[in-house]
């Protein structure tokens, strides 16, 4: 788009830029995104579940433009409570009466709007003007789907996104053979699209460590720091281990001297003298019995020698 000088800037004076590019996005998708993109996306409007068509202007372009007003009322002097609901209503509220614009609500960007304010989704219904005049629970339907909102859909409904979700609501996202940046990371991707507070993205996290990285944020005494600062502990343990296992050779582990310990006893607790003296008592008790041993053997081939004379002497007497 760069090169080809496409002007994707907001603004009604490059809606040309902005089809064009729409095109070209189109163009290039294939497999499974082209199938995703012909059944959930082309030929549908764009509806805001979160405003109502009583807002007073044409297009949501010009929703975006509202300035904000003074006192109670709210964009476009409209009532909070009667033109916007749910996450818009209470993106007002979280801002401020007076404060509040358009551009809170509809975020002016093209590569990064969020439409999730708005309760922006493709609907095959009609389209309906923000300025109809019904009221709620009537909402703005706007024609067609805009750059912004495809890029947006890509981000937050393709399939594959979908899927993140659901591992993250049925507690199947676990970080196996990732590095806990990585894991992290994903962690924070999906805890946006599944619209997760910070706490319960921290409390996912920690469950679905590895085992290993499970035990370290105790011994660390890192259980409850933040996210941030557990995925940078456990992240210099990894590098630290990865090193070692990478290292060429193993360093030689010497026990500690125990400047307590009598340097001639052995691990049995007996000095080297003591077994000397052991063995020389032993070697001069098992004496005599290895004499008397050698007397009796001597005696048996003695009386065996006997024997077998006698024998042959009986056997010669009879031939």
């Amino acid at each position: 788009m760069i090169a080809s000088r496409i002007n994707v800037a907001p603004g009604a004076g490059q809606a040309p830029g902005r089809e064009e590019a729409f095109g070209l996005v189109v163009s290039c998708l294939a497999g499974d995104a082209l199938n995703w993109y012909n059944t959930r996306v082309k030929g549908r409007n764009w509806r805001c579940n979160n405003l109502s068509d009583n807002l007073g202007v044409a297009t949501l372009t010009a929703v975006r433009a509202l300035a904000a007003r003074n006192g109670g009322a709210q964009i476009g002097g409209l009532n909070t409570a009667g033109e916007f609901q749910d996450k818009a209503a209470a993106e007002i509220g979280r801002i401020g009466a007076g404060i509040a614009t358009g551009a809170d609500i509809i975020p002016n960007g093209t590569w990064d709007e969020d439409w999730s304010i708005a309760g922006g989704e493709p609907v095959d219904n009609a389209p309906v003007a923000p300025n109809a005049g019904g009221g709620l629970p009537a909402v703005t339907i706007a024609s067609g789907i805009k750059l912004g909102q495809l890029l947006y859909l890509f981000r937050t409904a393709y399939t594959t996104v979908e899927h993140l979700k659901q591992t993250a609501i049925f507690s199947q996202l676990m970080q196996g053979d990732m590095s806990v940046e990585q894991f992290s990371a994903r962690i924070k991707k999906v805890g946006k699209l599944a619209e997760m507070t910070p706490e319960q993205q921290r409390e996912q996290f920690i469950r679905d460590l590895n085992l290993m990285n499970q035990y370290n944020i105790r011994m660390m005494a890192k259980f409850y720091d933040t996210q941030d600062n557990i995925t940078k502990a456990l992240a210099e343990a990894e590098k630290f281990t990865l090193s070692q296992k990478s290292a060429p050779f193993s360093l030689p582990i010497f026990p500690t001297a125990n400047p307590y310990a009598d340097t001639n006893r052995l691990g049995g607790g007996m000095t080297k003298n003591e077994i000397e003296d052991l063995i020389k008592t032993t070697m001069a008790s098992s004496q005599p019995q290895t004499a008397q041993q050698n007397t009796d053997l001597q005696s048996s081939i003695k009386s065996l020698q006997e024997t077998m004379s006698r024998a042959t002497k009986t056997i010669d007497n009879t031939t």
